[in-house]
């Protein structure tokens, strides 16, 4: 899984509303989103635009194993919901 390829899955969602990821950042952490303890987890940073505006969303940690391709998903309709800015 490339960090391209999840771009592209938050973009499949958010572009009809009008907004676009141009990055994604994955960070290795821990389960608290932490560096203290053992980073079996990672959180995908979106760099975002409008057209108007430019802004960056998080997610919170992702457990191993998960799918990054829907965490991608997620997380863009949670953007167009506004539930997460």
């Amino acid at each position: 899984m490339s960090t391209a390829a999840l771009r592209d899955a938050f973009n499949a969602v958010s572009e009809p509303a009008g907004i676009r990821c141009s990055m994604v950042r994955l960070n290795w952490c821990d389960a608290k989103g932490g560096v203290a303890g053992l980073r079996d987890h990672v959180t995908l940073t979106f760099e975002l635009a409008d057209g108007a505006h430019a802004w960056t969303v998080g997610t919170d940690p992702i457990p191993p194993a998960a799918d990054l391709t829907s965490a991608a998903r997620q997380m863009a309709q949670q953007t167009i919901a506004g539930t997460h800015a």
